[in-house]
């Protein structure tokens, strides 16, 4: 429900650049404005960069803020004003808290009702151009308001029956099947998105070694070649891929 010590001399010293506040670290909005005053204030000591603070925001079941936008699922999202519109509203609300960074939109693209993202009402549409319209207009919102939005889960997990949370998830697809789920983050490298999130699973069509978090085909060669994308990259939870792999 604090920050650390050891975790605020790590800020001063600039050995992170960011924090993921989850939703048992607080229980109302003073103490989470506290959290997030206390990291960047430790990391102004130390002469270092804001810090980039984060909570998982998408809407429907995954809000860390309960009591903040956004107020609709995006599957009960159906157009780019609405989908903007409560960007906006989801972007004021976490500014207002300290909060600078939302680990949203989700710009999976549901090959069937198996996908595993679609089952959990995280998905806009199977649609690859609805899903690119919609979520990049929530994204767009986020930074009509100052904070910066992260499309997920590059290079697409709307294949995945699994999730990728709990198992080790390995894609056969080809590069045509995988194509569809490259269209939203196309559109967000010209709309300059600041932050990507890879995901855990492995795609076999791009590297048959590694998952994409720590794969050079998938981050630099794809993303940063093909698609131009220069802002920020992250992983997806490594605590799920560790666990997924036993360790």
């Amino acid at each position: 429900h604090a920050p650390s010590a050891a975790l605020l001399d790590r800020a001063r010293r600039g050995r992170i650049g960011g924090v993921l506040i989850h939703k048992w670290n607080f229980s109302s909005a003073s103490e989470l404005r506290s959290i997030a005053a206390k990291l960047q204030q430790a990391a102004a000591d130390g002469e270092q960069p804001p810090l980039l603070i984060a909570v998982d925001q998408e809407g429907g079941e995954v809000k860390t803020v309960s009591w903040i936008p956004p107020t609709l699922a995006p599957p009960e999202i159906d157009s780019a004003d609405t989908a903007r519109s409560q960007g906006r509203k989801t972007g004021a609300g976490l500014v207002g808290l300290g909060i600078n960074t939302d680990f949203a939109p989700v710009a999976d693209v549901p090959a069937s009702t198996s996908s595993f993202m679609y089952q959990q009402g995280r998905t806009w549409s199977f649609s690859a151009r609805k899903t690119s319209r919609l979520a990049n207009a929530f994204a767009l919102g986020l930074g009509d308001k100052g904070a910066l939005a992260t499309m997920k889960h590059f290079p697409g997990l709307g294949l995945a029956t699994k999730n990728t949370d709990d198992f080790v998830v390995h894609l056969g697809a080809t590069n045509s099947q995988l194509a569809p789920g490259l269209r939203p983050y196309r559109r967000a490298v010209a709309d300059g998105v600041p932050l990507v999130m890879l995901s855990n699973a492995l795609y076999r069509a791009y590297d048959r070694s590694h998952a994409a978090g720590w794969s050079r085909a998938i981050g630099t060669t794809l993303l940063r070649g093909r698609l131009g994308f220069e802002g920020v990259t992250i992983t997806d939870s490594l605590d799920g891929a560790a666990g997924a792999r036993g360790i």
